[in-house]
């Protein structure tokens, strides 16, 4: 953690002699924010924004969700697809012992036209559900799946995700953004694999790291 490029991290894992009693200097704001700080492309041409949460990496994402969805239609992208992963230990998962899925949940619901937003939920533990299987629960969001998130599922969101947009599959993303936030090796594997899509750039896949 030393080692890390995260200034948090680097401070928090300091000896705890060099911490207690010292002085911290707080600066408010950050890279990983909406809009982007710094893009290839000018915020009002971002047409499709993809949401990728992993755990808690949730809370930087459902931060930026509420931003957007405050906003008039014409500030904001016409679509937004968001991806949570996270572990569940519950054979009956409850969205209410899910971290801010409630909340989600009342935030894609909450969108109106012409806004286009999906939420797809990837669930791994003991769902008592097979392996891959989609699960039919009526208080958990219509796309949600016992298994991983995986490059069919992004593939599918950089797309338009199962054909709910106005735009063909395949066309547009040169308009998309991606954000991705999570445990380290799933923040990696992602960012790499969005950036070497046809039609992306890594300058469009931004990501948070704490580590």
């Amino acid at each position: 953690m030393q080692n890390s490029s995260n200034p948090p991290a680097r401070y928090f894992h300091r000896p705890i002699d060099t911490i207690l009693n010292t002085p911290l200097a707080v600066r408010v704001g950050g890279s990983f924010t909406y809009p982007p700080p710094v893009l290839p492309i000018p915020t009002k041409d971002i047409t499709r924004l993809v949401l990728i949460a992993g755990g808690v990496g949730i809370n930087p994402l459902i931060s930026i969700l509420s931003h957007l969805i405050q906003l008039h239609p014409s500030q904001r992208p016409e679509e937004i697809h968001f991806l949570y992963g996270t572990k569940t230990t519950e054979s009956e998962p409850d969205p209410q012992t899910i971290l801010f899925l409630p909340r989600l949940m009342d935030l894609v619901s909450a969108a109106a036209e012409p806004l286009d937003v999906t939420l797809s939920l990837f669930l791994t533990g003991p769902t008592g559900y097979e392996g891959g299987e989609k699960i039919e629960h009526g208080k958990l969001p219509n796309w949600t799946w016992a298994r991983r998130m995986g490059k069919g599922d992004l593939m599918a969101a950089l797309d338009g995700w199962r054909g709910s947009t106005t735009k063909g599959a395949g066309e547009g993303r040169e308009g998309t953004v991606c954000y991705v936030c999570g445990p380290q090796k799933m923040t990696d594997e992602v960012v790499e694999f969005l950036g070497e899509q046809e039609g992306m750039e890594k300058g469009r896949v931004l990501c948070e790291k704490w580590w």
